[in-house]
């Protein structure tokens, strides 16, 4: 079995990431009479505003070779190991990832999202089947 799904970055996730950060802002501007208080409120929103900008390189393509998972980032590819942690229905998938470079460094997690923007309908239907049926087959009771 293969599979590779190309990514891409989905605007409809930033646009939501984007949105919260605007209604915080709104409700302390709001809610905060004292300035200072204000002031201080707003200094973890633009840590995430920056976060925002500067997000960590997510994978350009997610590859399943034989039973083995590597996510291609820009300047890589990465053997991957896929938690249990993972949720799948039509609509968003959410893919958790260990990846480890080397035997002595910790390993890295990665969360990789599919919204009907960042993949196709087909790549996204494909993935949902290896999920439930060959990586996490479901257990007879």
């Amino acid at each position: 079995m293969s599979l590779r799904i190309e990514l891409q970055a989905s605007r409809l996730l930033y646009a939501v990431e984007w949105a919260q950060l605007a209604l915080a802002i709104a409700a302390i501007a709001l809610l905060a009479g004292n300035h200072l208080l204000a002031l201080v409120l707003m200094l973890p929103i633009g840590a995430g505003a920056s976060y925002l900008s500067r997000r960590p390189l997510m994978p350009r393509a997610v590859v399943i070779l034989a039973e083995e998972w590597n996510l291609v980032f820009e300047d890589r590819v990465a053997r991957a190991v896929l938690r249990h942690e993972y949720y799948c229905t039509s609509w968003l998938q959410i893919l958790v990832f260990d990846i480890q470079e080397d035997e002595r460094s910790a390993a890295e997690k990665v969360n990789v999202f599919l919204l009907p923007d960042s993949a196709s309908s087909a790549d996204r239907r494909r993935l949902s089947t290896v999920l439930r049926w060959y990586h996490f087959p479901p257990r007879a009771s």
